[in-house]
């Protein structure tokens, strides 16, 4: 029974974590679309000379720009996927309400940006931060894929493992050898 009330709370705990990172994102994107036009490109044009100088090679500041939405959308989706993954729910819904809420998401950080000086409402920035959403929905399938592929192979190895044994080693209640 102890188990059962450490196993639940673990999953409740990382339902929570994987919510507040859905937040925290969120938080991020609203706060780099506060940034008036002119710290924008100061933020952008710092991101441009450190890759520039990682990289040795010349980034446009507009380049830089819309890789971030990208980015930031991509994570998002991610972070939503996992957050939906984790909460369990319905699994009708789980594979589009998280694309949808990110996109939506999307949508209204443009139209925020319309009211920060020196920024604009762009639908082509609804695109690339869809295009981002959908990427991140993709990263996440497949490393959900992954992870329950190698889950199931360890159960299935661990099972043949089980079944080779010849019955005299110990074992606990949950088929665990005992030393």
């Amino acid at each position: 029974m102890e188990k059962g009330l450490i196993k639940k709370s673990k999953r409740q705990a990382i339902i929570v974590l994987s919510w507040l990172a859905v937040a925290l994102c969120m938080g991020l994107v609203f706060f780099f679309s506060s940034q008036s036009g002119g710290e924008s490109a100061e933020t952008s044009m710092r991101i441009v000379r450190i890759l520039t100088e990682f990289l040795e090679k010349h980034f446009s500041q507009l380049f830089v720009r819309k890789l971030a939405h990208f980015s930031e959308f991509c994570a998002l989706s991610f972070l939503m996927y996992n957050a939906f993954f984790r909460t369990r729910i319905k699994k009708r819904l789980s594979p589009f309400l998280p694309v949808v809420l990110s996109a939506a998401y999307a949508a209204s950080d443009e139209i925020h940006q319309y009211f920060v000086p020196g920024r604009v409402c762009s639908i082509a920035d609804v695109g690339i931060d869809t295009a981002g959403v959908l990427l991140g929905a993709v990263v996440f399938y497949l490393v959900a894929r992954l992870c329950i592929r190698l889950v199931t192979n360890k159960k299935r190895s661990d099972g043949d493992k089980a079944d080779s044994r010849d019955g005299n080693e110990p074992q606990d209640k949950h088929g665990i050898d005992v030393p």
